[in-house]
């Protein structure tokens, strides 16, 4: 069984899972105000040891068709950590209903963090 040593929750809005499940499927439209590439919903979660996660939908060049969602880590100082890959791989998720990610920063997972995503109650 894995030890997760560092656990954070990324907290949606009320009904968010469906809600930005929508958004990514291209089941609502999104403002011509956002541009390409740019987040149309986005949350942050921080771990205790300073490492940080955000995650939301970027708006693809073809947001009436599908939406693109994201899940970057970022260490104590900002930086976005892609090396030696990107911790939280989120493509085979086509939608925002699981309940979070294990992962780790390491590829001998010797140090595992839980990502938990839950929406908020009001």
């Amino acid at each position: 069984m894995t030890k997760i040593q560092h656990t954070a929750t990324l907290y949606l809005p009320k009904n968010g899972k469906q809600a930005w499940t929508d958004i990514m499927q291209a089941s609502v439209p999104v403002s011509n105000d956002i541009y390409t590439g740019q987040p149309i919903v986005m949350a942050v979660a921080r771990f205790k040891n300073g490492i940080w996660v955000a995650s939301g939908i970027l708006k693809s060049d073809k947001p009436d068709e599908f939406n693109i969602k994201f899940c970057n880590t970022f260490d104590q100082n900002g930086k976005l950590i892609y090396e030696p890959y990107q911790p939280i791989d989120v493509s085979d998720h086509e939608d925002f209903m699981h309940n979070g990610f294990l992962f780790s920063l390491n590829e001998d997972e010797t140090e595992m963090y839980l990502l938990k995503i839950r929406e908020r109650n009001a």
